[in-house]
């Protein structure tokens, strides 16, 4: 998938998501362990599905897209009512991860 596909797909997935109510750490915790990943290693198409998972849930969730280097990156972003907001990242485990560490992880990027 190109760049600038992928981001029209998330600016739209954002925007829909924007009228749900944000969810508590816990009821993420439960979406990502019941999450049955799809046959990819890609983020995009990871985090993109994912997200498809927590608006049928009824979750607001945030496609992130960090610009690295040479290419781009995607996490899932949520903003909890009790933890305030976190990541996941599926490329690298079923794991929910604080917008800090996000942040360190991928070189500062906000």
């Amino acid at each position: 998938m190109n760049a600038l596909l992928f981001i029209s797909i998330a600016v739209m997935l954002n925007f829909c998501s924007s009228a749900l109510p944000s969810p508590n750490y816990d009821d993420v915790q439960k979406l990502v362990d019941n999450y049955n990943e799809i046959d990819s290693r890609v983020c995009a198409d990871l985090t993109l599905d994912l997200n498809r998972e927590a608006i049928s849930h009824g979750m607001e969730s945030k496609i992130v897209l960090i610009k690295l280097r040479e290419n781009y990156h995607t996490v899932l972003s949520f903003n909890t009512t009790d933890k305030g907001k976190v990541c996941v990242d599926l490329t690298r485990s079923k794991q929910i991860y604080s917008r800090d560490d996000i942040m360190n992880r991928y070189g500062g990027v906000k």
